[in-house]
């Protein structure tokens, strides 16, 4: 990922960057707008004076604000507050008619608002951008949507009849629709539209597999290596032992001649040193010759 900065030179999260790259998405059907307006309000705190919507971020209350100012005749107001911003609709004839058009208190999403197939896309990103977080892939693959309990059910349903149908957990006070699967969460992000970020899922999860073979491979020729220099310790203590014995003459042609080679490329793999023979011999042959060394080795007391 591009190293991104905010305000003040912090680093931006790997979930701030989809969502200020969803906010900067432009749609041209008044219907994709209130569909939009429709998921971003609907985790939003409603009473009779007041439509309160909470975020971490910035941009994301300025799309709300833009929706409702171009859809109605009446402005919202961004707050700055602990840990981000609120957009307050303060009016409660403003709220009334906001709530006239969508359904926010209802149990159930009303899909007779969407007017075009585009529409429930865009619901869909509404509903994350304003309670959605995705990590960092580099970290680990998890996209979560924390919603309120009355509306999780009609959310997920909604989820599923477009082929997202996520787990769900309890969070606190909150329920929450999750996917870990890092496909899924490539598939989602490109559905609502961040389809940079899905490749860039999907090239770290590329990336990844490529450093784990790798990491395997190393880890198996290590393991080949110590294995190696291990056997070859043993083949030259009992070389020696021979030595000592007196031994080594009395062995047939074929384990005198190994046994002088071997103290000779003390260092060399089998494969390596079965090319020192004329003719050469195969790596099994080599492997059979030592093993008969180091058991005649092993009888001498």
């Amino acid at each position: 990922m591009n190293c991104l900065f905010g305000e003040g030179g912090c680093r931006v999260s790997f979930s701030s960057e989809v969502k200020q790259y969803l906010c900067e998405i432009k749609e041209r059907k008044n219907c994709c707008h209130k569909s939009l307006l429709y998921g971003l309000l609907l985790p939003s705190r409603i009473t009779k004076h007041s439509i309160v919507l909470k975020t971490e971020h910035k941009n994301v209350a300025a799309l709300a604000e833009e929706l409702i100012t171009n859809l109605y005749p009446f402005k919202a107001v961004i707050l700055e507050v602990n840990n981000g911003y609120e957009l307050h609709v303060e009016s409660s004839q403003d709220v009334d008619f906001i709530l006239a058009e969508l359904p926010l208190e209802s149990d159930y999403i009303n899909d007779k608002l969407f007017g075009c197939e585009h529409c429930i896309m865009v619901f869909i990103r509404g509903i994350f951008l304003s309670c959605g977080n995705v990590t960092t892939p580099e970290k680990s693959y998890h996209l979560e949507m924390i919603i309120g309990k009355k509306h999780i059910d009609s959310i997920k349903k909604q989820l599923s009849e477009v082929s997202f149908s996520p787990k769900r957990i309890i969070r606190g006070q909150s329920l929450s629709l999750y996917y870990k699967d890092s496909s899924r969460i490539e598939d989602f992000l490109a559905y609502i539209g961040a389809t940079k970020h899905s490749l860039e899922v999907m090239n770290t999860k590329i990336t990844k597999e490529m450093r784990n073979n790798i990491n395997r491979l190393t880890n198996c020729e290590t393991a080949n290596i110590d294995k190696a220099v291990t056997a070859a310790a043993i083949q030259l203590e009992a070389i020696r032992k021979l030595d000592e014995q007196s031994e080594i003459g009395k062995l047939p042609p074929e384990l005198k001649e190994t046994a002088l080679k071997r103290i000779e490329y003390p260092e060399m793999s089998l494969e390596e040193f079965r090319h020192m023979f004329v003719p050469e011999i195969s790596k099994s042959g080599i492997y059979h010759r030592l093993q008969k060394i180091v058991a005649i080795a092993d009888e001498i007391k």
